[in-house]
């Protein structure tokens, strides 16, 4: 089973403490199991998306 996760590099440490108190990442004998790397993502937006710009989108994202 594969978990994968968008977040800022600012919350990776509370997200690996989140995934220990819940024991996912255990795979054998082995727990805490994590891959991280940076992302870069892109998208088209269709028709009916709303015109925001990415630092908008990004400072609304942050906010919540």
């Amino acid at each position: 089973c594969k978990l994968e996760i968008f977040i800022p590099e600012t919350h990776l440490k509370a997200l690996q403490k989140a995934l220990q108190e819940v024991d996912a990442g255990h795979i054998g004998k082995y727990d805490s199991c994590m891959s991280y790397s940076p992302v870069t993502g892109c998208w088209r937006p269709l028709e009916a998306a709303a015109r925001l710009s990415v630092n908008a989108a990004l400072s609304a994202w942050s906010r919540n």
